[in-house]
């Protein structure tokens, strides 16, 4: 492990927004309002071979997942008549299992073009398959194994919130005992045991983070970008893990001529290239109460995620989703890149263990498209 000092960031962005022929609203500028630095340091280890041979230091025997039996029931809860032109619903699906899971789904990655990688706030991962760019129905699961390679239990250990994944390592983001460990799934499969990554910090800037407030979406920029669930008074609270150049902490605030939308990022994506290879889009989504006791649900895109200041590049609202009912709580997001040039968005709604409360997929489509009177003299529409 080597002692990376983590330079803390944190900061207001505030998007203001223009009408367009649809009646919703389209962000156009980026002032920052406030600009604070401190300094701190931790332990991280970002050595892959390293974190490799840790996650496989006993994977000798059965490596398999588990198949799940699982239905997948068409369902469709939103409103959709205020999308912005470009982006389209593709799908919607209940997922109705068996004896075993799938629950609490809280995270959610693109492997690859067939399969998406889920967790399970219970400790356990989960790969849905995928033809064409949509479910096939097969699941499989494997439990989530704590150092000496029993399955993780407890709450504590066991909250899985965020997941993510680079040159074939997984990257688990967990709230409660606040950490970042890498497991090497390609290499040692169901047996692969956790490698730490980092001990993440229990107070920022002097608030306390409570244990149910902790690391809740992690994603690759050209670090590792990690948001908190806890809110400071500037915005949704993250930080990076990298290099000593390029490590901060930050918060975020998202503005819309209508209202100001301060809500926790619950879910991002890896950084993927736009359709000309132009730009670098991450999407993150953000969970905030509604009137009508449900939650909104916003799905922004940033450009140039860990240095906004130098580069110029902004952050902005893609489109939103009110839910009537928080029984419908969107917590995992991930993206593909499709060969027509979209972006494929994936959204898991988490039940949060009640059976009462389903257990939900959704696909989006969005067409990336460009102006160039913003920020760096280019702005997603």
């Amino acid at each position: 492990m080597k002692l990376v000092y983590f330079k803390i960031v944190v900061f207001s962005i505030l998007v203001s927004a223009c009408s367009t022929t649809a009646g919703t609203t389209r962000p156009s500028g980026i002032p920052i309002d406030t600009y604070n630095e401190l300094q701190v340091s931790t332990e991280v280890n970002l050595d892959f071979s390293d974190l490799r041979r840790t996650s496989c230091r006993a994977s000798e025997g059965d490596q398999s997942f588990q198949s799940l039996a699982v239905e997948f029931k068409p369902t469709q809860p939103f409103d959709l008549s205020k999308l912005p032109d470009g982006v389209s619903f593709v799908g919607g699906w209940q997922l109705k299992p068996g004896n075993r899971g799938p629950h609490s789904l809280s995270g959610l990655h693109a492997l690859s073009d067939d399969t998406l990688l889920a967790i399970s706030e219970e400790g356990a991962f989960l790969r849905i398959g995928l033809r064409d760019n949509q479910p096939t129905g097969s699941v499989e699961i494997a439990d989530m194994l704590d150092e000496s390679g029993l399955p993780m239990r407890g709450s504590y250990l066991a909250d899985a919130e965020g997941v993510t994944s680079k040159d074939g390592l997984v990257f688990v983001a967990f709230e409660q005992f606040h950490r970042v460990d890498a497991y090497a799934l390609n290499e040692c499969g169901s047996l692969a045991r956790p490698a730490r990554v980092a001990a993440l910090p229990k107070k920022l800037r002097g608030v306390a983070i409570e244990p149910n407030s902790g690391p809740q979406a992690i994603g690759w920029h050209s670090n590792l970008v990690i948001f908190y669930e806890k809110m400071s008074g500037h915005g949704a609270l993250g930080m990076t893990l990298g290099s000593e150049e390029r490590t901060d902490y930050f918060a975020l605030e998202l503005r819309t001529l209508e209202r100001k939308l301060s809500s926790p990022v619950v879910g991002m994506t890896n950084e993927i290239s736009s359709s000309d290879e132009r730009d670098g889009w991450q999407y993150r989504l953000r969970r905030g109460l509604n009137e009508f006791d449900g939650f909104t649900f916003a799905i922004e895109v940033s450009h140039s995620f860990t240095s906004p200041m130098v580069s110029g590049d902004a952050n902005f609202l893609v489109f939103e989703l009110q839910s009537p009912t928080q029984a419908i709580d969107l917590e995992g997001i991930a993206v593909q890149k499709l060969q027509n040039g979209k972006h494929r968005i994936w959204m898991v709604s988490n039940n949060n263990g009640l059976d009462r409360n389903p257990t939900l997929l959704f696909a989006f489509d969005i067409e990336p498209t460009y102006r160039t009177d913003g920020p760096g003299g280019r702005t997603v529409v």
